[in-house]
């Protein structure tokens, strides 16, 4: 038996969830963050990453791994 479609639509945000968790932040934080523009460069450059965005979050996902060793 099939589950209702209301049932199925409820599930994903839950399913987006899972499946983004390490890709995105959701939802997604909204705001203006203000960091220096060298350091910006330099971890653009040494992460491999294509945008400031991406260079930060893996930033901040490897000093929150260091933090919790």
């Amino acid at each position: 038996m099939r589950p209702a479609r209301s049932a199925t639509l409820a599930a994903i945000p839950v399913l987006r969830s899972m499946i983004c968790k390490e890709a995105h932040i959701w939802p997604p934080m909204a705001g203006n963050l203000s960091v220096d523009p060298k350091l910006t460069e330099q971890a653009l450059q040494v992460s491999g990453e294509r945008t400031k965005a991406a260079a930060v979050t893996k930033a901040l996902q490897e000093f929150i791994a260091r933090r919790r060793q």
